[in-house]
């Protein structure tokens, strides 16, 4: 009996706890985590924009003639430590598709697969980082 006594007691200061507590009538979250989500958004928009520009450097090099050879063994140079492990291997990717794409000798036509290629992959990055 003291058992369910001290339970409806404890029940009864919990509750009474919680209705003391001033509600969020706001929907809106606090300006804190707005700023950090703000911060986080801005984050994944440079990490996008290195990829764009990883996919503009494989691109240019394969219209350039260098070797698929030669710029695999760039990347690895470039992003040696462990720290841009992730990068190594979005590079590579790059690299891989930059050099399935076709070859035109037209400036024009380099311009336009140079747009599509860098577009195709920054779209990509901020698609998969829920900010498109």
């Amino acid at each position: 009996m003291k058992k369910i006594i001290l339970g409806m007691v404890l029940s009864l200061a919990v509750s009474i706890g919680f209705a003391e507590q001033p509600l969020i009538t706001s929907k809106s979250p606090p300006e804190k985590l707005k700023s950090i989500k703000a911060k986080e958004e801005e984050l994944k928009e440079s990490y996008c924009m290195i990829v764009l520009s990883l996919a503009e450097a494989s691109i240019k090099a394969k219209q350039a003639g260098t070797p698929i050879k030669k710029s695999i063994e760039v990347s690895k140079q470039y992003f040696s430590d462990d720290d841009t492990l992730n990068l190594r291997i979005i590079l590579k990717e790059l690299i891989m598709d930059a050099y399935s794409q076709p070859d035109y000798l037209s400036e024009e036509y380099k311009k336009r697969q140079l747009n599509e290629f860098t577009s195709k992959h920054y779209l990509n990055c901020m698609s998969a980082a829920g900010l498109r």
